[in-house]
C-alpha cells in the first residue's frame, strides 16, 4: 500500500500523525531517491521533494542527512528480518533444518525484498560500507546474523546426511555468496533473470550440497 503524501505546508498536521507512520513515509521516500540517483547524491532536499514535505520536517525527524541514511539502511535490514521470521512461522515451530535453510535463502527473493529499488539501495550501502564505519557495522551485524543461522542449519544437515567432507561455515558462506550474486544479476540484468529462476537455482544448489534432504539432481548425459 502506498502511503499518502502531504503538501509542504501541512507540517502541523503531519506532526500529529503516529511517529512510525511519519518515519516510514520519509524512509520510503529516501529509498526512492537512492534508487534514482545513488547514495552520494541523495540529499535532504531531494527526499523532501519526493515526500512532498519541507526539509525542516525531515530534520525534525532525523536531525541530519547521515541519520536519515542510517535509518534507511536499518529499515531495509529489518524488513528482511521480518520477512524471514514470517516465512519460518508459516512453516511451524517444529520446522526441520532443511525447511529453515530453504526459508532463509528464499527470503532473499520474496517480492518485497528483491524489488529493484530495494536491491539498488542494498548495493548502494554495500558499496559505501568499506568507507563508512556506521554502514560497515550495520551490514556486518546483518551478515553475521544470517550467516550464523545458515551455518547452524548446515551443521544439522551435514550431521543428518553424513556429509562428513563438508564444513558448515564454508557451505553457509557459499550459499550466502550465491544469494548475493543472484541479487546482483537481478539488479543488473532484470530482463534475463527472474526471482523465480533465482529460487530454482538455489534449490539446485541445495540439492547438490544436500542430496538426501533436497533431492539428488539428475545425472547429465
Amino acid at each position: 500500500m502506498t502511503l499518502a503524501k502531504h503538501q509542504p505546508d501541512d507540517g502541523r498536521q503531519w506532526r500529529q500523525m503516529p511517529t512510525e507512520y511519519r518515519r516510514k513515509q520519509l524512509i520510503e521516500a529516501t529509498i526512492d531517491v537512492i534508487a534514482e540517483v545513488g547514495l552520494s547524491r541523495a540529499t535532504v532536499s531531494l527526499v523532501s521533494k519526493k515526500a512532498e514535505l519541507s526539509p525542516a520536517v525531515i530534520n525534525l525527524q532525523f536531525q541530519s542527512k547521515d541519520n536519515m541514511l542510517v535509518e534507511t539502511l536499518k529499515y531495509v535490514r529489518e524488513e528482511f528480518n521480518q520477512a524471514w521470521r514470517k516465512a519460518n512461522e508459516a512453516g511451524g515451530e517444529n520446522g526441520n533444518a532443511a525447511d529453515k535453510v530453504q526459508n532463509l535463502l528464499g527470503t532473499y527473493f520474496r517480492p518485497e525484498i528483491c524489488d529493484p529499488k530495494k536491491l539498488r539501495v542494498w548495493f548502494a550501502f554495500f558499496g559505501e560500507a568499506a568507507a563508512r564505519e556506521t554502514y560497515l557495522d550495520i551490514t556486518r551485524r546483518y551478515e553475521a546474523a544470517v550467516l550464523g543461522v545458515l551455518r547452524d542449519g548446515c551443521a544439522v544437515l551435514i550431521e543428518e546426511g553424513g556429509y562428513d567432507w563438508m564444513d558448515p561455515h564454508r557451505t553457509a558462506r557459499s550459499l550466502l555468496a550465491s544469494c548475493d550474486g543472484l541479487w546482483m544479476g537481478l539488479m543488473l540484468r532484470p530482463d534475463t533473470i527472474s526471482p523465480e529462476q533465482c529460487v530454482e537455482s538455489l534449490n539446485e544448489l541445495l540439492a547438490s550440497h544436500f542430496p538426501k534432504h533436497f533431492g539428488r539432481l539428475p545425472d547429465e548425459t
